[in-house]
């Protein structure tokens, strides 16, 4: 069984580091290890959260596919009351979570991945204050987001929002919608894009 999760734990780390294997065979090998991580040892399971993040920094929306990993990573290190750090010492696993989650907002998400970003955290068990920081980031990133991707974002950033922040959320989405259209209508041929706004606040309706 040792020898087992030895060999899972490098195959993890092939998986999730961009400089070992191509990106293909590191995304094929995404839904195998989603089963497979139950056995890995909690240090495992650390240097994948790791490696994930490192994949996500370096390779942006090449990494989402292996960001697949993160909420089942974080649901199987809370069953540890700690983890080990590279000087030796202990950290409560409770802090190194909200630290990966914390540097995770500091990154830059790529435009188009913002949707699956909020799909993947809705699954993460994290303190309210930090899920409150996730939707304000995504709401960040619908003003700059470009028409076509909003209705996506907005039907995540919704489902996250049912989680204790639907108001504040509903706001945010709103406002934006409103600056979007006045802007839209004194442009010339924005037919298309007005139709996606429209899909957008049928979403708002909805909720």
């Amino acid at each position: 069984a040792r020898q087992q999760c030895s060999e899972l734990r490098f195959a993890v780390l092939c998986a999730a580091l961009p400089w070992t294997v191509g990106l293909s065979e590191r995304d094929a090998a995404v839904p195998e290890l989603l089963i497979q991580l139950d056995c890995a040892p909690m240090e495992g399971l650390q240097e994948v959260v790791e490696g994930i993040m490192g994949v996500f920094e370096a390779r942006g929306l090449e990494g989402l596919n292996a960001m697949e990993l993160l909420p089942k990573c974080i649901h199987l290190l809370s069953s540890a009351d700690s983890i080990t750090q590279e000087d030796g010492s202990a950290m409560p696993v409770a802090a190194y979570i909200e630290y990966t989650l914390e540097k995770l907002l500091g990154l830059s998400w790529p435009g188009s991945g913002v949707a699956r970003m909020l799909k993947v955290l809705r699954d993460v068990a994290m303190p309210q204050k930090t899920r409150v920081e996730v939707a304000q980031n995504a709401l960040r990133y619908c003003r700059e987001e470009k028409v076509q991707e909003l209705p996506a974002l907005t039907y995540q950033l919704l489902l996250l929002a049912n989680k204790g922040m639907k108001g504040s959320t509903l706001k945010g989405l709103i406002d934006e919608v409103s600056r979007r259209e006045e802007r839209l209508r004194c442009k010339r041929d924005a037919e298309v894009e007005l139709k996606m706004m429209l899909e957008v606040e049928g979403t708002l309706i909805l909720h």
